[in-house]
């Protein structure tokens, strides 16, 4: 009785698993109550769809932190969006390894520090490999993880737009950190000044607005 009740609650699982879906939505009035009722988590069943590449759960105030079990159970992940949900104010587990993760949006929650084991994922080997699009805009971040550069080495576009920031790492305009980065966007924090160091970042062409 009480696995038929969990089924009916997260119906949309049962639907992906079934037609073996690559692609996973979850919004709406009712997810709300459900992730409340998971502990302010996103339900366990969900990290095993593993053939999953996209996932999104977005406007969610209930949802407090991703819970452990994404990165083992969604390994083929290639864009994951979390979005105006409630995560913060650290990542706990962090979010890595995820190999194959391309784009990352944690945008419009209450994020204020990244530090390692609560952030993005390991900087040895990189947590995040393949990372192209990272969107932190809309927290409360105060600083940003000094090893972002080593756990997203790919990254191309970065989005910082309204958050807390006084300054950036040293770390992340280090010759060669980010070789791929082009865009960076920053306003709306309280930058006291641009280290000339970033000039180091050989792709920028869009810099910080």
């Amino acid at each position: 009785m009480a696995a038929a009740a969990v089924s009916e609650a997260w119906p949309e699982l049962d639907l992906a698993e079934r037609e073996r879906r690559r692609e996973l939505l979850l919004t709406g009035p009712g997810l709300e109550e459900r992730v409340r009722a998971a502990g302010g988590r996103l339900p366990p069943r969900l990290f095993t769809l593993p053939l999953l590449h996209y996932l999104e759960v977005s406007g969610c105030g209930s949802l407090r932190e991703p819970g452990p079990g994404l990165a083992q159970g969604l390994p083929q992940l290639h864009s994951l969006v979390l979005r105006r949900n409630a995560l913060g104010p650290g990542l706990s587990p962090e979010l890595g390894p995820l190999p194959a993760l391309r784009v990352l949006d944690l945008s419009g929650n209450a994020l204020e520090a990244l530090p390692p084991g609560q952030g993005l994922g390991p900087a040895e080997p990189p947590g995040l490999p393949q990372l192209q699009s990272l969107n932190l805009s809309g927290n409360r971040l105060r600083e940003l993880p000094a090893d972002l550069a080593r756990c997203a080495p790919r990254l191309q576009s970065l989005n910082l737009t309204g958050n807390r920031l006084d300054s950036f790492p040293a770390e992340l305009f280090l010759p060669g950190a980010l070789p791929l980065l082009s865009e960076l966007a920053a306003a709306d924090n309280c930058l006291r000044e641009l280290s000339g160091d970033i000039a180091h970042l050989a792709s920028l062409k869009l810099g910080v607005t």
